[in-house]
């Protein structure tokens, strides 16, 4: 029977789905705003982030992934279903064949899980999960074939996954549950010490605009409005933009310190090929600014940053295998 064959990058802060179709890439942000009394949802995808922060008490925001991790297979299936039905069309009888990216050290239980999602979305029994460092590889067209190391860090907005590849396979990764989001916690816990509280989509604005893994101006000036917690008051603060890399720099050398993990474990021979192709850093989060010179001192290796839509290499990936079934005869992908 027809299959259609739908691919789902299925990210921390925003999903992306693509099909057979077309070579269109649609993108939503990952979250729903639900009544808690009768569990309806009020709203979902970018018109909740939107509202996200503004939602009172008598409504509940819902994020069904964290850092990386499915933790509300029915949510997700909420957001997901209107997407899927739209592709797959009026003939339910038509089982769509998924792949969808996982981080590269998932348990078999989270994975049971995302399998479950698929059930739910009427997935064919070849549905197949993809570790998507091996996802974004394939996206950027590296050459992951070849005998010559290639490092890879992909850093998203829940987790940072890093591979050193050969032959066609990661020969040493690791998965930390660690990212963007974990970024902006740290500027809003930053901004605390002088309490002063503000919110996620303030530090994550804060992070765009003056975030930076290196010193920018020790002595720049802005302003932020927030809630000052001893009286109350919503108050405009004055702050050292430097404030936003000082309250980063404990979540950016904690993922500096697992990449230099990863490259200790490698051999010899791998070693002196990453000394001299460097390493590769993709995902949303790569765009911090100053970040890839950070690592290169960091690290004492040749740092590089993808520069056009680095937060699409995953999908980018799937929508290759989608189209080049011979793909998945080289071992790419874990069932």
């Amino acid at each position: 029977m027809f299959s259609k064959k739908i691919g789902i990058d299925l990210g921390t802060s925003s999903f992306r789905v693509c099909s057979s179709e077309n070579k269109n890439i649609y993108s939503e942000k990952n979250i729903m705003i639900v009544n808690p009394i009768s569990d309806e949802v009020v709203f979902k995808g970018n018109k909740a982030f939107e509202i996200f922060g503004k939602e009172g008490n008598e409504l509940k925001p819902i994020k069904p992934v964290k850092n990386g991790i499915l933790q509300e297979t029915l949510y997700q299936k909420e957001l997901l279903s209107e997407t899927v039905n739209n592709i797959i069309g009026r003939n339910k009888l038509i089982r769509p064949e998924f792949f969808v990216s996982i981080p590269l050290k998932l348990r078999e239980s989270d994975k049971n899980s995302v399998s479950n999602l698929l059930e739910e979305l009427g997935a064919r029994s070849t549905s197949m999960l993809v570790p998507e460092i091996l996802l974004s590889a394939i996206g950027l067209k590296l050459p992951i074939h070849r005998s010559t190391g290639l490092a890879l860090v992909n850093l998203g907005a829940g987790t940072t996954e890093i591979a050193i590849m050969s032959l066609g396979g990661v020969v040493v990764g690791d998965s930390l549950s660690f990212g963007g989001e974990d970024l902006d916690q740290l500027i809003m816990d930053g901004f605390r010490v002088s309490n002063l509280e503000i919110g996620k989509k303030t530090a994550e604005s804060l992070k765009i605009n003056f975030g930076s893994a290196e010193v920018i101006d020790i002595n720049a000036v802005s302003d932020v409005k927030g809630k000052d917690l001893a009286t109350g008051k919503i108050v405009s603060f004055p702050f050292k933009i430097d404030l936003i890399r000082s309250s980063m720099m404990p979540g950016i050398e904690r993922i500096a310190e697992s990449i230099k993990q990863v490259l200790e474990k490698l051999p010899p021979e791998l070693a002196s090929d990453i000394m001299d192709t460097g390493i590769i850093l993709t995902g949303g989060t790569s765009k911090l600014r100053n970040l890839h010179f950070y690592l290169a001192n960091y690290l004492n290796v040749p740092v590089y940053r993808v520069e056009e839509r680095p937060e699409n290499s995953c999908i980018s990936g799937i929508q290759y295998i989608i189209s080049n079934s011979e793909v998945l005869e080289n071992n790419y992908y874990l069932k």
